[in-house]
């Protein structure tokens, strides 16, 4: 299972993100109500840490996989070679004082940095 791009805490916790390549990362309040998250919307940001978790379905395929072709040692290998899934954690402050803590996978943390093309000030 891969990185679930959500509010983790604050404001709109558990509520989930999409992107609009032209103007920002989509927050989903309500049914048809969204908020972007880009430079015009958030007043400051502050990056609290990155976290690297295993991806398990890709582990037990290769476990699967290196099992047939060599055995118990190819389990082993293919299982530790699986793909690693990283998340970001943003915290976010804005223009109208609201706060929250995003979870971001890859994709979705560089298209926020693109998006933030501001110096930013630290929450």
């Amino acid at each position: 299972m891969g990185v679930e791009n959500k509010v983790v805490a604050g404001e709109y916790a558990g509520k989930n993100l999409s992107y609009d390549l032209q103007k920002g990362l989509i927050l989903s309040i309500g049914f048809r109500k969204k908020i972007l998250i880009n430079k015009d919307t958030v007043e400051a940001y502050n990056f609290l840490g990155a976290d690297e978790e295993q991806n398990l379905a890709s582990s037990l395929v290769r476990g699967i996989i290196g099992q047939g072709l060599f055995g118990t040692a190819g389990a082993i290998v293919g299982a530790n070679s699986a793909k690693t899934d990283k998340s970001y954690l943003v915290a976010i402050r804005f223009k109208d004082g609201k706060e929250c803590t995003l979870q971001l996978d890859n994709n979705y943390f560089r298209l926020f940095r693109t998006y933030m093309d501001f110096t930013h000030e630290e929450i």
